[in-house]
């Protein structure tokens, strides 16, 4: 789930395992709240927010049980007219 504690639509995405009730040490910070889960459920898709815009404007790969600093970069809209 999202959480976003400034009222911009910018998140900490959180993941809990539904089974055990517990929380992953996975969190993603700067997240709009649109996520897309990878067919195995070992990684998701997520969009990152531009602090200036709060568009957003890149998408993420993000693998379970590494740091967000490792994902993988998909996709980055250049063109400020537009926005993921």
């Amino acid at each position: 789930y999202g959480e976003d504690t400034l009222s911009r639509r910018v998140y900490t995405l959180k993941i809990k395992d539904l089974t055990t009730g517990n929380y992953l040490q996975d969190e993603i910070e700067g997240a709009s709240s649109a996520v897309a889960w990878q067919n195995d459920n070992n990684a998701f898709y997520y969009i990152k927010t531009d602090p200036q815009t709060l568009l957003g404007y890149q998408v993420y790969r993000h693998v379970l049980g590494t740091p967000q600093s490792s994902d993988e970069l998909i996709f980055e809209e250049t063109d400020s007219a537009y926005y993921t």
